[in-house]
């Protein structure tokens, strides 16, 4: 959507502002999309006591998203200030809940080794639904557009 949305700026076919606003609102629904997503699967878990299982490879995974989309997400957020977009905020606070959920499946499942929690990476995930549906909201409203 963001490669789409500088695409358009760059080719002035359509003026900045309307723009920006098409990106902030598809960016808003694909926030709350994946709100939705992960609220429902992590609600899933808790109702069955689904835990995660464990390999090489998935933790790998999640240490590298850890490393890169923290900053990665610091990044498009502060740029997104500076240019004052909405959908580039939007888009940052996706990476970042992407980094926030892999550091939660790393620590749910350190938690659920060590202490049998098998309910803390599901509502782990839970919270970090709230911020999803928070801001996939704000990106909805037309006083947050730009």
């Amino acid at each position: 959507m963001l490669v789409w949305r500088f695409w358009q700026e760059a080719r002035g076919n359509e003026p900045r502002e309307q723009v920006e606003q098409k990106a902030t609102r598809n960016v808003g629904v694909t926030l709350l999309a994946a709100g939705l997503y992960i609220a429902g699967q992590a609600a899933r878990s808790l109702l069955t006591h689904a835990t995660s299982g464990t390999s090489a490879v998935g933790v790998s995974l999640a240490v590298s998203s850890v490393c890169m989309l923290s900053p990665l997400a610091y990044g498009k957020i502060r740029l997104a200030s500076q240019l004052s977009s909405g959908a580039l905020r939007g888009d940052g606070v996706l990476t970042a809940v992407g980094a926030c959920l892999a550091a939660v499946t790393l620590l749910g499942l350190l938690v659920n080794t060590l202490l049998g929690w098998w309910w803390a990476d599901p509502l782990a995930a839970l919270l970090i639904t709230a911020v999803l549906l928070r801001e996939g909201w704000h990106a909805l409203q037309p006083s947050q557009r730009t």
